[in-house]
């Protein structure tokens, strides 16, 4: 049965907004790469992050709080995903970066969360028509309900993005998420002094290994002499490239001076950039 609800809107920026109990840690810095492919996360047990599909500009919402688990409605909602949080009493919707939309009264413990977008339209830049305002409008849903895994009950097509794999197109190994990409790089990898998006044209550079993507950045690892191009395809993608590839990419990139006096001297590392002509030879 339905307790209360609340009719609002919500200013999102950077793609989403936030839900947050009144004693919930901010924690949108703590959102995964799969809550931000499923447009959901729990990134604390008192603090929620929400994707949209327009990068900014007022959103129209419904929150409701329920007794129990209400049906799935009849509307024609076209993503549906829910998460578990820990209430204390109240949640507030959040614009971005934190400022406060609305807010509605909640039960104590844990709570399950169910939120439905609709209006969504696909092949808009940054989510926005250019001859209208958006129709994306969305409805959030709460209960009391024992912690339970997020789950995305119905997916909208132009969201979901086919399962990860560990070779690109043309077989050369690949690793494609954020967090694991993450991971990979924090053992051990360094970047390639360039920058690809700050020179006009720079965010075309295609990822090898095609046969769509783009370029961001360049890591190399010391350990085994490797190089790996980091972009951007179905979802972020760091691809094994050739010392050849690499040349060819720092050719039509802004390159900057390498540092070769930085706190970690390594080298091995001044020998993959002199490989790739980025570093002079020592006298």
């Amino acid at each position: 049965m339905l307790i209360e609800s609340r009719d609002g809107s919500v200013d999102p920026d950077y793609f989403q907004f936030y839900l947050k109990t009144r004693g919930g840690e901010h924690t949108a810095d703590q959102v995964t790469g799969e809550g931000y492919e499923a447009q959901l996360e729990a990134s604390s047990p008192g603090f929620v992050y929400v994707g949209t599909l327009k990068k900014y500009s007022t959103t129209a919402l419904r929150i409701e709080v329920h007794d129990s688990e209400p049906g799935l409605p009849t509307q024609d909602s076209q993503h549906i995903a829910e998460v578990s949080l820990m209430g204390d009493g109240l949640i507030e919707v959040l614009s971005w970066p934190g400022e406060p939309a609305l807010s509605i009264a909640t039960p104590e413990g844990s709570l399950r969360l169910r939120v439905m977008w609709a209006g969504l339209e696909p092949g808009l830049a940054e989510g926005l028509p250019r001859d209208g305002p958006s129709k994306e409008h969305l409805l959030l849903q709460l209960w009391p309900a024992p912690p339970a895994e997020r789950k995305v009950l119905r997916w909208w097509s132009e969201w979901k993005l086919p399962p990860p794999s560990a070779a690109a197109p043309d077989g050369r190994r690949q690793i494609e998420g954020q967090d694991a990409i993450v991971r990979f790089i924090r053992a051990g990898l360094r970047a390639v002094p360039v920058s690809f998006g700050s020179t006009p044209g720079m965010a075309t550079l295609p990822l090898p290994g095609g046969p769509s993507g783009y370029c961001a950045a360049i890591w190399g690892d010391p350990r085994d002499g490797t190089w790996w191009v980091d972009g951007y395809a179905a979802r972020r993608t760091l691809r094994s490239a050739s010392e050849d590839e690499v040349r060819n990419l720092l050719g039509q990139a802004k390159v900057q001076s390498p540092n070769l006096h930085d706190r970690r001297p390594d080298p091995r590392w001044t020998a993959m950039l002199l490989r790739i002509g980025l570093a002079e030879p020592p006298p």
